[in-house]
C-alpha cells in the first residue's frame, strides 16, 4: 500500500514534465532517466504493474525530437527490464508496449544495435528448437511486428557524426537479413510448441495464432523492392514449407497450406511490383519462377 501511494506522487510529477516536453533539455533528460529507472526497478511489484507499463507507454508518445535524443537511454532501460524482469511482462498489452519501444529503436542510429540485441535476447537460438519468451502466445504477435521493424530498417541511417551507416551488427550481414533469420527461428520454435508445458494448443489454433501471421509476413517480404531481402525471404519460405515440421500435415492442414499460404503468395507475385525498373524486372521474374516451382 505504501509503494502505491509513493508511486502515484512521484511518477505523476515526472510524467507531467515528460508529457509537456517539446524539445530535449537537461531537465527533461533527468526526468526521463529517473522515470525509466523507477519503472525498471519496480516492475516486479504486482500492485503497481499496470501503472508501470502505462508509464512505459508514455515514451511511445514523446515529441519526435525528445524521442530521438533519448532513444539510447530508453532502449538501455528496456533491455534491463527484459534481462531482469521479463516474467513481469505477462499480458498482450504489456508486451505490445515494450516491444513497440524495441521496434522504435530500429530507426535510431544510436539505439538500433542495442534494440536488435534486446529483440534477439527473447529467442534463444543456440538450442534446437529455439525457445524463449517470444514464443508465448501473448508475446508472439508483438514480437513478430517488432522483428519486421528490423527487417524494414533503413540501412542508410546516419550515425552520431552524420556519416552513412550500414547498421550491421557484429557480422557481415545487414540488420534486415539477420532479422529475417529470426523469423525462421520463430518458425522452428513454434513447430515444437505443443510440447511446451505452458501452451496446450490445438493444431487449428496453432496454425491461426502462429503460422498464418508468420507466413503472411514472409509473403509480404517476397514483394519487397530490395532484391536481397526478397531473395532471402523466398529462400526461408521455401525452407519452411519443405521442412520436416510441415511434412506430416493432415488433409485439412494441406488445404490450409494452399489457401492461407501458397495461393496468396502466387496471387501477390502476379501483381505488378511498385517502381519496378527494367533492371529489377529480371530479379522479380526469378522470384515468380521460384514461387511457381515451390
Amino acid at each position: 500500500s505504501r509503494i502505491n501511494f509513493v508511486w502515484v506522487l512521484v511518477s505523476d510529477h515526472f510524467e507531467n514534465i515528460v508529457q509537456m516536453a517539446k524539445s530535449p533539455s537537461e531537465f527533461v533528460e533527468k526526468a526521463i532517466v529517473c522515470l525509466l529507472y523507477m519503472c525498471v526497478t519496480l516492475a516486479p511489484k504486482e500492485e503497481i504493474s499496470s501503472r508501470i507499463f502505462s508509464t512505459f507507454e508514455l515514451f511511445l508518445k514523446l515529441d519526435p525530437s525528445v524521442a530521438a535524443a533519448m532513444s539510447e537511454s530508453i532502449i538501455i532501460a528496456v533491455t534491463r527490464l527484459l534481462q531482469k524482469h521479463a516474467d513481469s511482462i505477462n499480458s498482450l498489452e504489456s508486451w505490445r508496449i515494450i516491444l513497440a519501444l524495441v521496434e522504435r529503436s530500429a530507426s535510431s542510429p544510436v539505439a538500433c544495435e542495442r534494440g536488435f540485441r534486446a529483440l534477439s535476447s527473447l529467442l534463444n537460438t543456440t538450442v534446437s528448437p529455439p525457445v524463449g519468451p517470444a514464443l508465448r502466445p501473448e508475446a508472439f504477435h508483438p514480437y513478430l511486428h517488432a522483428t519486421m521493424g528490423y527487417v524494414n530498417v533503413n540501412n542508410g541511417l546516419k550515425n552520431r557524426k552524420g556519416a552513412p551507416s550500414t547498421v550491421e551488427l557484429d557480422s557481415d550481414q545487414p540488420t534486415s537479413i539477420k532479422a529475417m533469420n529470426i523469423l525462421y527461428s520463430l518458425f522452428e520454435g513454434i513447430s515444437e510448441i505443443e510440447d511446451d508445458s505452458h501452451s496446450e494448443l490445438h493444431l487449428s489454433d496453432k496454425w491461426r495464432i502462429y503460422y498464418v501471421p508468420l507466413f503472411q509476413s514472409w509473403i509480404k517480404l517476397c514483394r519487397d523492392p530490395r532484391n536481397d531481402v526478397r531473395t532471402h525471404a523466398m529462400t526461408l519460405l521455401q525452407r519452411a514449407l519443405l521442412s520436416q515440421y510441415l511434412s506430416a500435415l493432415s488433409p485439412e492442414g494441406v488445404r490450409r497450406y494452399f489457401s492461407d499460404v501458397m495461393f496468396p503468395l502466387l496471387d501477390s507475385l502476379l501483381k505488378p511490383f511498385p517502381n519496378e525498373s527494367s533492371e529489377s524486372s529480371q530479379a522479380v521474374e526469378e522470384t515468380r519462377v521460384r514461387a511457381q516451382q515451390l
